[in-house]
Formats: structure tokens, sequence, C-alpha cells
């Protein structure tokens, strides 16, 4: 199964893993099997002028969610859809 079978199992996590926000930027910051490609995130942080550094001592799963959180305020903040 594919990674967003495993992580999404209930209705909660489904809507937010399948949300506009995660449907806009998974894509780019996933490899094909499912693994996060962290130097795309980082250069998609970098896009939104946010700064990966604080965070490299976390996890990828911890980095992905702190920065994925700083983007969705970033483009919000922006009016850049999705958020």
């Amino acid at each position: 199964s594919d990674w967003s079978s495993d992580v999404c199992s209930s209705d909660l996590l489904r809507n937010t893993c399948h949300g506009e926000f995660n449907e806009w930027l998974d894509p780019q910051v996933r490899n094909a099997n499912g693994t996060l490609n962290l130097k795309n995130l980082y250069d998609i942080a970098h896009q939104h002028g946010i700064d990966e550094t604080p965070y490299l001592n976390l996890n990828s799963g911890q980095q992905r969610m702190i920065i994925g959180i700083k983007l969705r305020a970033t483009r919000k903040a922006q009016r850049q859809q999705p958020w």
C-alpha cells in the first residue's frame, strides 16, 4: 500500500492528508515511493522565505510538519491558495 493509505486511515486524518494544501505540497516533496525529499521541502520553504536551519536537528517527519505549518501560514497571509 502507499504511504497515504497507511497514514490517513481515519476520517479526520483523511481530510487533513487529502486537503488542498497537502495535495499541492506532497507531490512536490515526496519521492515516487512516498518517502520525503528534504531538499525539495527546503527549496519550497526558501521560495516562501522560510529557513529550515532551526529544524535540522529534528527527524524528517517533524521537519515536514513544522515547515508545512509555516508554509500554510505564509501562503494564507499572502493569500496564495491553497493554504
